[in-house]
């Protein structure tokens, strides 16, 4: 996934909506935040399950999408 540098390098491409990617990605960050902390909190004090089960959940939604999204195009 690309950072907020990264964004902030291609603006120039885009000049009439500056900051654009850069608050589609925070906003992308902050909602998963949002939605994977209740979750984590689910199975309570005493069990680390939920936390696992999302951590690896995460990766593999990562992965999938590098490799759907990063293949190189085809001649």
């Amino acid at each position: 996934m690309p950072d907020r540098d990264d964004i902030a390098d291609h603006n120039a491409a885009v000049s009439e909506h500056p900051g654009t990617g850069s608050a589609v990605l925070g906003m992308l960050q902050w909602g998963t935040a949002g939605l994977a902390a209740p979750l984590a909190g689910i199975g309570g004090e005493h069990t680390s399950v939920p936390v696992a089960v999302l951590m690896t959940a995460g990766a593999a939604v990562s992965l999938v999408a590098l490799l759907v999204l990063a293949q190189s195009p085809r001649p």
